[in-house]
């Protein structure tokens, strides 16, 4: 394995990180890290050709910048959701046809659901065409009274007292949802907002009874079978009023579970006669899978940004890893989201198609030395940054199965649905490198929320797809009987699988975040006990932390660990594990205060002391809550308001305590800015942030918001402008 260009076999530091490319905006999915940093370490553990694995593939992000890189790949979910995914996210379609085939779509099916968006125009009185609607849930009394939900009940089971008749109402069974302000678009008047009619009212409740509400529920039985396992329990995602009545159908309005139903009968009825218009079909079908969520009642209201109060509401996203039935919330018009929502896949098969006819490349870029580089995209390049090398971008082949894989070279890319427990097919001592974002603990739980999509794949045997998700889900779920010690085994069985089939000498790297210490602790374990040696642990500090959850007193660690780790032949000495007597806690919060120089808030303390820990040859512990309790009873350590825990005034002046790190870091900026002053917006902040990385890093790693603004602090400073 060649070495990188800092003269070290592993990379040490952060890595500023992108925004989602076109091509992983075309469909959500839950925990997508950013994309160019898990290119960087494919760029540095792997050469063009070598064989890059994931067996946690997810989305598809590694063998994707697996591709881009001319390395091969292979992605492996036991989800097949996530391999539906994975393969419309890579594999390539004629933007061009695709959108002609999408517009058609669209023209065909608008007709029929049109009138379910009509309202009308308050100052025309014409028919307009509805785009939004804000709903909330209300309390209809028996007696017609309509009460608002008070903000302090929470439990949908509340009893509220009638402000009319004085009668004790129950809030579960006499809360419904009502509109209360429509946006809409008039051809006479243009548009504004308005509230509802008596029609706009009643509308919910006539869908409701329908023929065609009744004809998606013949047709989608998925919609209407509870959430729940074979044992009776409930899905472990279920929140609010969906745990009263855990049914997807609960999840849409009446009027937008029927246009949606239009839009997936269209799409199914369409006849591919050829290859390329099966994968045109199939990437209508996915096009209609990443139009759900916004599709849902699951999309908030956003009504402050920066704190300030929007003069008006804007539309959220489904952000939770969980399905809630939400008090208030956005409906869109499905039509205009399914257009949406094909302008954002024909952006990602442009975005595909510069990758695959060379236009776009991965290039290796270096700023004042080779010691601080980092991946840029070719179309980004300024003049001022020198490029190191240019990847030449593998094309898209995919393989059929394993043994095609293996026995032909021109295939590039191999999807499997199945357990990465048994990498079925894949030789032993074949992969070159290894990059996998496992599942972390109870988290999330991915099998439950793909249900969400595949009740619409797989409309009448969901529950069986979904179940086979669940065997092979690696996770801790007591509906799915899967415990801690669950977890730990089939974690084990997946790394031990990974230790064969890697190559000697090579590497496998772990993206990993779990507030729970078990876990993480979990993690070093099983690959050191698999016969793995310990490499290197870096922190890679979130892009958008909470600025409210740094300043309390206490909270959960933040950001990813990318650590990794190499196969040899005679495996390194594992690290220790932590004693019980304080000792070893208390000499690394020591070196993190003294080294870092300035208090550290506690979730950032959490997060920097695996680091340390590692550093001096330990395995991170179960310590989470210990810590907070030994910071609460430990006299040398005091919490400062608005800014961390640091050493008590007396003991930081009998310490040695190195500058803080935030005046060691303008230093540096003021020292590296003017070599940077060619460079202008996005590329100067990555540059000097990734500069700012290689010479700060490890426990002293800063975080990334407080960096991006001492940058912006020192660029409008006097000496650089």
């Amino acid at each position: 394995m060649r070495k990188n260009f800092n003269g070290e076999r592993d990379i040490a530091r952060p890595i500023f990180p992108h925004n989602h490319s076109p091509e992983y905006l075309m469909h959500k999915f839950w925990s997508r890290k950013p994309h160019n940093i898990i290119a960087v370490y494919i760029a540095n553990y792997s050469n063009a050709g070598d064989i890059v694995l994931d067996p946690f593939g997810g989305s598809g992000v590694t063998a994707n910048e697996a591709l881009h890189l001319g390395r091969r790949a292979i992605s492996i979910d036991a989800n097949e959701l996530a391999t539906f995914i994975a393969r419309s996210t890579i594999a390539p379609v004629d933007s061009g046809a695709f959108e002609c085939a999408a517009n058609a779509l669209v023209e065909r099916v608008k007709p029929t659901i049109e009138d379910l968006y009509t309202t009308i125009c308050p100052t025309c009185k014409k028919h307009a065409q509805i785009t939004h609607v804000l709903w909330r849930d209300v309390i209809l009394c028996p007696c017609g009274e309509i009460m608002a939900v008070p903000a302090n009940v929470r439990e949908r089971d509340a009893t509220l007292a009638c402000p009319a008749c004085n009668k004790k109402v129950i809030a579960s069974d006499n809360r419904i949802a009502r509109p209360y302000s429509i946006y809409y678009q008039c051809p006479s008047c243009k548009g504004g907002v308005k509230g509802p009619d008596a029609m706009d009212l009643d509308l919910d409740r006539v869908e409701r009874e329908s023929p065609a509400y009744h004809q998606v529920l013949v047709d989608l039985p998925s919609l209407d079978t509870p959430l729940v396992y074979p044992n009776g329990q409930q899905f472990q995602q279920l929140r609010h009023g969906m745990r009263k009545d855990p049914r997807l159908r609960n999840l849409f309005t009446a009027r937008n579970l029927i246009a949606i139903h239009a839009f997936w009968t269209a799409i199914n009825g369409i006849t591919a006669s050829n290859g390329d218009e099966m994968a045109i079909k199939d990437m209508l079908r996915f096009t209609f899978s990443s139009m759900l969520p916004q599709a849902s009642k699951m999309v908030w209201i956003i009504k402050q940004r920066a704190k300030q109060s929007l003069k008006k509401s804007e539309v959220g996203s489904w952000t939770h890893h969980f399905f809630w039935n939400p008090t208030e919330y956005f409906e869109v018009n499905v039509i205009n989201g399914f257009g949406e929502r094909v302008a954002k896949v024909v952006n990602g098969l442009r975005a595909k198609a510069a990758w695959n006819d060379g236009s776009q490349k991965w290039c290796m870029v270096a700023v004042e030395d080779d010691r601080v580089w980092w991946l840029s995209k070719l179309e980004s390049l300024p003049p001022a940054v020198r490029v190191i090398e240019r990847y030449v971008p593998g094309h898209y082949a995919a393989a059929d199965d394993a043994r095609q894989f293996f026995t032909d070279p021109g295939k590039t890319v191999l999807f499997q649905t199945t357990p990465s427990q048994q990498l079925q097919g894949i030789p032993a001592e074949s992969i070159d490198y290894i990059f996998a974002d496992p599942p972390y603990g109870d988290s999330i739980q991915y099998a439950e929320l793909s249900a969400f999509f595949l009740a619409w794949f797989h409309p009448r045997d969901m529950q069986a797809r979904v179940q086979q998700a669940f065997d092979a889900e690696i996770t801790i779920n007591p509906g799915q009987a899967k415990d801690f010690t669950a977890y730990k085994a089939m974690l084990g069985e997946v790394f031990a699988e990974c230790h064969r089939v890697l190559k000697q000498g090579k590497c496998m790297t772990l993206t990993f975040h779990d507030t729970d210490a078990r876990v993480r602790s979990l993690l070093y374990d099983a690959m050191l006990g698999v016969g793995f040696s310990f490499q290197q642990a870096t922190y890679q500090p979130p892009p958008r932390p909470s600025e409210k959850s740094l300043l309390h007193e206490f909270g959960s660690p933040t950001g990813d660990y990318m650590i990794t780790f190499k196969k040899e032949s005679v495996a390194k000495p594992g690290l220790r594990a932590v004693d019980d007597n304080h000792k070893v806690l208390k000499e690394a919060l020591d070196a993190i205060f003294a080294r870092r120089g300035e208090p550290v808030p506690f979730n950032y303390l959490l997060s920097l002391l695996d680091l340390q820990l590692v550093e001096m040859g330990y395995r991170p512990p179960d310590m989470h809550k210990s810590l907070e309790s030994f910071m609460r009873a430990e006299p040398y350590y005091a919490w400062t308001q608005t800014k961390g825990w640091y050493f008590t005034d007396e003991v930081a002046r009998s310490m040695h305590v190195d500058a803080p790190l935030q005046g060691r870091i303008d230093n540096e900026l003021r020292r590296i800015l003017p070599s940077l002053r060619s460079l202008k917006g996005n590329v100067l902040e990555e540059a000097a942030i990734n500069a700012v990385f290689a010479k700060f890093n490890g426990v002293l790693t800063p975080a990334l918001k407080s960096l991006k603004k001492q940058v912006s602090a020192n660029l409008k400073a006097p000496a650089h402008s």
